[in-house]
């Protein structure tokens, strides 16, 4: 099945360059195979990620608006009433730190294999 995809992205990559990876991007099995049958076919990578950025974002505003315009509808014709999410901001702070404290425990164990430990360091 993946072969067929690739063959109707090629075909499509011929007839119609530009406009088709804009419109690709829009269509789920097809946009897995975009880049590789653009390179395959010899378009300049000036000319892939002109079309191909507009694409993404369109791409993103197609997929994210209607749900924000949903929820926003709920908020103001519906009733449903905004939350005050004091929680959210906790969990978005905690997830910050321990990012932040796995990425200092990494770097530091790096460290330390590439140079070995430190002489006097360590149990006693």
């Amino acid at each position: 099945m993946t072969l067929n995809w690739l063959r109707l992205a090629g075909i499509i990559g011929l007839c119609v360059g530009a406009l088709a990876v804009f419109f690709a991007r829009f269509v789920p099995p097809i946009r897995a195979f975009v880049p590789v049958t653009a390179g395959a076919l010899g378009m300049p990578p000036a000319r892939f990620y002109g079309v191909n950025i507009p694409a993404v974002v369109a791409w993103a505003f197609a997929h994210v608006l209607p749900g924000v315009l949903a929820v926003a509808a709920l908020h103001r014709y519906a009733g449903f009433p905004h939350h005050e999410h004091v929680g959210k901001h906790l969990w978005i702070l905690a997830v910050v730190a321990g990012a932040i404290v796995a990425f200092g425990a990494w770097t530091l164990r790096r460290r330390q294999a590439r140079t070995g430990p430190r002489p006097g360091a360590g149990p006693t």
